[in-house]
């Protein structure tokens, strides 16, 4: 996801030069990493950087895990270590389906950070 905000704020930063400001939001849902990475980014191009806070974990809402819901396990592992979850695949079934989770994907693409954002784009 780096790069296509790299590609927009540097298209942007050429265009609107000074009276760009890029805003992101922080979360405990979301790794620390992103933030500052995209801070970076900002900075990078000399661009003014803004940050919210977003806390869902206080939204009940969010964090509610009705039982009319269908609970899904979205695994990503870096490439390397797939062949270890494949191998343990019957236990972590196990495990996952002992905790709730109705469906158990692995992502064939390995970890992403940010992923399931694409749907956005």
């Amino acid at each position: 996801m780096g790069w296509l905000l790299k590609g927009i704020l540097k298209v942007t930063a050429d265009t609107l030069k000074d009276r760009v400001l890029a805003v992101t939001a922080r979360s405990p849902t979301y790794p620390e990493r992103e933030y500052i990475n995209a801070m970076k980014i900002a900075q990078g191009f000399k661009v003014k950087f803004h940050s919210l806070f977003t806390d869902e974990l206080l939204q009940p809402e969010f964090v509610r895990n009705s039982s009319d819901r269908e609970k899904i396990a979205r695994i990503e592992v870096e490439p390397a270590d797939m062949e270890k979850v494949i191998y343990y695949q019957e236990k972590i079934a196990a495990k996952l389906k002992s905790l709730g989770y109705t469906y158990i994907i692995l992502d064939l693409e390995g970890y992403r950070p940010g992923s399931l954002n694409l749907v956005l784009n």
